[in-house]
């Protein structure tokens, strides 16, 4: 076996053994060395464990391991049974919870497809409850002598569509109210604007009841007369059909009321212009002869088409006449042969 590394002697060099001494000594002094620094740190343990009160830490002063326990941690070891049926009953308590969950708990999607289901079905009772009253109507008193038998299921179900009928209207009623689309946001713009010009015209209203009397009494004059009056001031006023006085600027189109320039239009144009007006009127009996000789020409071009698809017609006609009439005159010359052939041969089997 081998020696460890700080117990091991150095073997000494002289024949006489005048170094034994201070290798002992330098043995010793190893081992003393090695017991103080681990007495220092069993000293910083113990310090530290009695500070936290916690287990004190493990240490092998002499190679053998020992554990020591604080007093406060002590009795945990004595309860153990204690401490396992606290983690039974947290166990047995988590399971009943779980189990009330899934005793409350509603299928999540199931229930959508049951209620999708019942409305389906509802729209199919008043579906065929609407063909019933449309056969009804469609057939009149044929049946009115005949006895009438209502259950009172059939009046539960009439009942209930009734029901439904009504909660559906309401519901749409309610979601047309709510509703904030396009046609609502433009709807409430025109109200507000409409709101706006109510009380711009109410404010207004008051101010102009002293200028809608000058007005009235101005009225009582007419309207000619205004216009006469304003002509004569130098104004350039007329009065419409409506016999209200009217600027002539006025009656012009969109654009700058200004009056424009007169155009000095020479002779030659205007002659030319009544020349052209009444050429259009005495144009008219050439262009109702021009027409009539288009409607001949047009007539007898219809009818040249019509003789030429004819008289394709009837050559195609006598082509197919003489094409049956040559294959029937072979076909007989061939029956002919046969004939002859068969007469012949009658004859040679005679001899």
């Amino acid at each position: 076996s081998k020696v460890p590394k700080n117990t091991q002697r150095t073997v000494g060099l002289s024949l006489f053994g005048e170094e034994d001494e201070s290798t002992d000594e330098n043995f010793f002094e190893d081992r003393t060395k090695v017991v103080n620094q681990e007495l220092n740190l069993h000293s910083q343990f113990s310090y530290k464990n009695n500070k936290d009160n916690d287990y004190d830490r493990e240490i092998d002063p002499s190679g053998i391991r020992f554990f020591f326990f604080s007093k406060k941690k002590l009795h945990l070891v004595y309860e153990y049974d204690e401490i396992y049926d606290e983690m039974k009953d947290a166990q047995k308590k988590r399971r009943t919870e779980t189990e009330e969950d899934k005793e409350q708990r509603k299928p999540k999607y199931m229930d959508k497809f049951f209620r999708l289901a019942s409305i389906r079905e509802r729209d199919r009772l008043r579906a065929q409850e609407k063909m019933l009253q449309i056969e009804r109507q469609a057939e009149g008193d044929i049946y009115n002598d005949k006895e009438k038998f209502i259950t009172d299921a059939y009046k539960k179900q009439q009942e209930e569509l009734s029901r439904f009928e009504e909660e559906e209207n309401a519901r749409e009623a309610l979601m047309k109210k709510k509703s904030k689309g396009i046609i609502s946001f433009y709807r409430n713009i025109l109200e507000e604007t409409e709101k706006d010009h109510n009380e711009v015209i109410k404010a207004i209203s008051k101010s102009h009841k002293i200028s809608k009397v000058t007005e009235e009494t101005s009225k009582e004059r007419t309207a000619e007369e205004i216009a006469k009056e304003l002509n004569e001031k130098g104004a350039n006023v007329i009065v419409n059909d409506d016999g209200e006085v009217v600027d002539k600027r006025q009656l012009l189109s969109a654009g700058l009321n200004v009056a424009k320039k007169s155009i000095k239009v020479s002779q030659e144009f205007l002659k030319m212009q009544r020349n052209s007006y009444n050429s259009k009127f005495t144009s008219k009996p050439f262009d109702a002869q021009r027409r009539e000789r288009e409607f001949l020409l047009i007539q007898e071009q219809i009818k040249k088409t019509e003789k030429e698809r004819e008289e394709i017609e009837r050559l195609k006609h006598e082509k197919l006449v003489i094409d049956s009439q040559q294959k029937r005159s072979s076909e007989e010359i061939n029956k002919i042969k046969e004939r002859y052939l068969k007469r012949k041969g009658e004859y040679t089997l005679l001899l």
